[in-house]
């Protein structure tokens, strides 16, 4: 390849934080922009300095490219093209496959059966969705490769997708929210037996007995806020996650999300309801950061929801079964489903089909109930 001058580009309409090179690849003759993954330009000097010495490198002996350079080079090609999210996915990928392919094996040298025992020893720890994300994104990798012509053939085309099991959709209604959003803000108590010091951390008596008390606890600020504003929205945990403020407008009651925040690449305006609007006042009046929601990482807000779902007492309810309640509680207010699919930023709506026609529990006890008065007159009827 060739590289430019390392500068800073405009990344999903946003402009990068790190440096790109616009490259061209001599094999498939186009050019491509690649990030330095630097924020400075000395930085990307250098790492544009290191491409070079790399590439040099690997024209010696073309035939034999490490694994693990290919993989690092896969990465930096597809990083302008995904979002933060998906390359961190991408990544978290690639690092399973490093792990468990030898650590100076070439792209030619993984093969069919290293691949399958790869997936083998993978299946035991994840779901056949996982892993056939995973395959998709190997796929990728060895075509790449071999337009480079690093590798022949496909190391998986004896790997069948893998079944896949249907998580039940849930759908949250009336009475559950109301216990769910008081269990994200009500106070609770638990209990707890562990080694408790007298006098605390300042000193006292040292003991190793176990001790038991009752402890209160307080939910985080933020939760109650997001699932408020999950329910009324029917927006994605990413699409929240990355609101900021300019993307508020309270004075035209509306919500207004660049592509780069939306999973489909399309920009969507969202009207919002009385309700929203007051979260999000009450929120605006404490800010302190650009972004709506201040929220910690991924896995803690997780697990502050699934708590949540546990002191509420209900089923349990995944946080992305808000965006499909909000969905279903649109059919069942009578909403068109082109109107829907605009609302939640569906490209295609059969994708909104799947939880647009998905059937609460309450309506089917609804539905039995009234069977069940119509039988009981039907019999009346005939006794007379």
């Amino acid at each position: 390849m060739r590289y430019g001058n390392p500068k800073r580009i405009k990344v999903r309409d946003e402009l990068s934080k790190c440096f790109y090179c616009r490259a061209y690849d001599t094999l498939t003759k186009k050019q491509v922009w690649l990030s330095t993954g630097r924020t400075s330009v000395k930085a990307a000097l250098e790492e544009k300095r290191q491409w070079e010495l790399r590439d040099a490198a690997g024209k010696s002996d073309q035939k034999d490219v490490l694994f693990s350079k290919a993989v690092a080079a896969w990465l930096d090609f597809k990083q302008p093209v995904l979002t933060p999210r998906g390359h961190e996915t991408y990544k978290a990928y690639c690092g399973h496959w490093l792990k468990h392919f030898p650590e100076r094996a070439v792209v030619r040298g993984v093969t069919n059966n290293l691949v399958e025992g790869y997936f083998q020893s993978r299946g035991v720890v994840v779901s056949g969705k996982t892993l056939n994300h995973e395959r998709s994104q190997m796929k990728q990798f060895f075509t790449w490769c071999r337009k480079r012509g690093w590798c022949e053939g496909d190391p998986l085309s004896t790997i069948p997708r893998y079944p896949e099991e249907k998580r039940e959709i849930r759908v949250l209604v009336p009475e559950e929210e109301e216990k769910l959003l008081r269990a994200c803000s009500e106070g609770y108590t638990v209990n707890v037996i562990a080694i408790r010091n007298q006098g605390g951390r300042a000193g006292g008596r040292v003991t190793d007995k176990t001790s038991e008390w009752q402890q209160t606890c307080q939910p985080p600020r933020w939760l109650r806020p997001l699932v408020e504003a999950a329910i009324e929205t029917g927006l994605r945990y990413g699409t929240l996650d990355q609101l900021e403020w300019a993307d508020i407008d309270f004075q035209g009651r509306m919500v207004r999300i660049a592509p780069s925040k939306m999973k489909a690449r399309e920009g969507i305006s969202v009207p919002l309801s009385e309700k929203a609007i007051a979260v999000l006042k009450t929120l605006k009046a404490e800010a302190r950061s650009f972004k709506v929601f201040d929220l910690p990482e991924r896995g803690d807000v997780r697990k502050a929801f699934k708590r949540a779902v546990k002191r509420a007492k209900i089923r349990p309810l995944r946080f992305h079964d808000l965006r499909a309640s909000f969905i279903t509680r649109c059919r069942q207010a009578g909403v068109d489903l082109e109107v829907t699919a605009a609302l939640v930023g569906h490209r295609d709506v059969k994708t909104t089909l799947k939880f647009y026609r998905r059937v609460g529990e309450h309506e089917k006890r609804e539905a039995i109930a009234r069977l069940s008065g119509f039988n009981a007159i039907s019999q009346s009827k005939a006794e007379a």
